[in-house]
């Protein structure tokens, strides 16, 4: 309860909604940084071809059916906070590998097309949790 003059406001979000709420909006920003970079490091850093950036493209995309459809009938009767953590935690740690690679100058294509799956099923699993 807020005290301001005369008027006294409620707080209506709770504190749990507000750390869910703001952990889903730095995971959503991670996910679409992550989607959005993998091309560019391809075509910046790697020096790949058009097609290299387009089966980097298709591989993700492939993933979300593949390994994302299966692993919801697994997930939808299991307790859904520790799948939405455990995914953003993984996709973390894929996505921070590649500064790790790069600065040890260990990067490779095929590490980007790996980390471009697993990060397009953690993000597809989340979204399915998300949903139910």
């Amino acid at each position: 309860m807020i005290r301001t003059g005369r008027m006294v406001r409620r707080n209506t979000l709770g504190q749990d909604f507000r750390r869910l709420w703001g952990a889903h909006a730095v995971s959503a920003a991670g996910s679409a940084v992550g989607i959005g970079a993998l091309p560019l490091i391809a075509l910046v850093v790697l020096d790949s071809s058009a097609f290299q950036v387009s089966v980097l493209a298709a591989l993700s995309a492939v993933a979300s059916a593949v390994i994302a459809l299966p692993l919801g009938v697994r997930i939808e009767h299991q307790y859904k906070r520790p799948v939405m953590i455990t995914a953003d935690l993984a996709r973390c740690v894929l996505l921070a590998s590649i500064p790790v690679a790069m600065a040890f100058d260990m990067l490779t294509f095929t590490q980007l097309c790996v980390v471009g799956v697993l990060q397009t099923a953690s993000v597809a699993s989340t979204r399915r949790v998300e949903r139910i």
